[in-house]
C-alpha cells in the first residue's frame, strides 16, 4: 500500500500586531525583489484575527460540508489558452498563486495557528481551485476557526462558498468574496510523459518558491479510482493546491501528494504526485 501525504502545512506564529499594513512584503525594485516570509505570515495572521473579531464569516465546518455535498459541474467563464511563452515565468505566475490559510487552536492550549496551502484563480471574479483535502477538518486534533486567502500583492479575501468538490480527484472549486481583478490561470491540456512543467508554491512556509521538472508517469490511482501523474518538480508540505503549468503558463495539473518508493525502511524516491487538468475540467461547464 502506498502511503500518501497531504501537503497542507501548519505553523505557530507569535507576533506583535502593529502597523503590518505599512510594511512591504516585497521590495519595489524588480531586480532586487525578495519575498519576506515573516511579513507575509504577520499580515495573514492579522487579517485572520481581524476577521475572527468581526465575525460573520463562513465557518470551516460549513465549507467542509459544501465540499462534500456539492459534487456537480459548475458553469465557469474561463480564459483562453496562452500560445506564447512567458519571457519571465516567475514574474507573471507569482501573481496567480494564492495563499490559503486556516486559523485554528490546538487542544493543548496553543492558539492562533495558521495552517497554509496554495490555491489559484481560474476567473477574474474570484472562482478558484485548490485540493479537496484543504477543506477536510480534523476536529479531534484541532479547533478550526476560519479561512483567509491572500494574493501576492497582499490583498486578503474571505471565502464565500465552496462551489463543488471531488474527493477522488482531490480537487475543489471555491468562490472568494468581493474579489475583483484577479489574475486567472488558463486551463491547458493534459501533458505527456517527458513534458516540462513549472510551478510556484509555498513549501513549508517558503512563500513563492519556483521549481521546474518533467512529467515522469501517468497512472491510475486505484484506491481513489482517479487518474494521477507524477513529476520531478519539487514541492513539499504547504504546496497543496499549487498550480502546475507548462512554459506558456497554462495549467496542466494541481499539486496533490507525495509518497515514497519503495514503501519500506529504506525509501529511495520521493514521488511528487499531481491531479491532472482533465480532472478539473470534469467539474466545469464552460459557457
Amino acid at each position: 500500500m502506498k502511503i500518501r501525504f497531504g501537503l497542507f502545512v501548519a505553523f505557530i506564529i507569535i507576533i506583535t500586531v502593529q502597523s503590518v499594513g505599512q510594511n512591504k512584503m516585497f521590495s519595489s525594485a524588480r531586480q532586487d525583489e525578495m519575498v519576506n516570509d515573516e511579513l507575509i505570515n504577520s499580515k495573514l495572521l492579522v487579517a485572520a484575527l481581524n476577521l475572527k473579531e468581526k465575525g460573520n464569516y463562513v465557518s470551516p465546518q460549513e465549507l467542509e460540508s459544501q465540499a462534500t455535498t456539492r459534487t456537480g459541474q459548475v458553469r465557469v467563464n474561463t480564459i483562453g489558452i496562452n500560445s506564447d511563452k512567458f519571457e519571465d515565468y516567475y514574474e507573471v505566475q507569482k501573481h496567480k498563486t494564492l495563499i490559503i490559510a486556516r486559523l485554528w487552536n490546538q487542544p493543548d492550549g496553543q492558539k492562533d495557528i495558521l495552517y497554509k496551502g496554495c490555491a489559484f484563480p481560474i476567473t477574474n471574479d474570484g472562482i478558484c481551485v485548490t485540493n479537496h483535502h484543504i477543506f477536510r477538518l480534523h476536529p479531534d486534533k484541532m479547533e478550526d476557526i476560519l479561512f483567509v486567502v491572500m494574493d501576492f500583492e497582499g490583498n486578503v479575501y474571505e471565502i464565500e462558498e465552496v462551489l463543488t468538490g471531488n474527493y477522488q480527484d482531490d480537487l475543489a472549486l471555491f468562490k472568494l468574496k468581493e474579489a475583483v481583478r484577479l489574475n486567472p490561470i488558463s486551463l491547458g491540456t493534459e501533458p505527456k510523459v517527458g513534458d516540462e512543467v513549472k510551478l510556484i508554491s509555498h513549501p513549508a512556509g517558503d512563500f513563492y518558491h519556483f521549481s521546474k521538472g518533467y512529467i515522469t508517469r501517468s497512472y491510475w490511482y486505484a484506491k481513489n479510482q482517479s487518474k494521477r501523474m507524477s513529476m520531478t518538480a519539487d514541492f513539499a508540505v504547504g504546496s497543496s493546491g499549487a498550480p502546475v503549468c507548462d512554459s506558456y503558463g497554462n495549467l496542466i495539473g494541481v499539486v496533490a501528494n507525495t509518497y515514497y518508493l519503495p514503501q519500506d525502511n529504506s525509501p529511495q524516491i520521493i514521488v511528487k504526485e499531481i491531479s491532472p487538468v482533465n480532472n478539473i475540467l470534469k467539474l466545469i461547464a464552460t459557457n
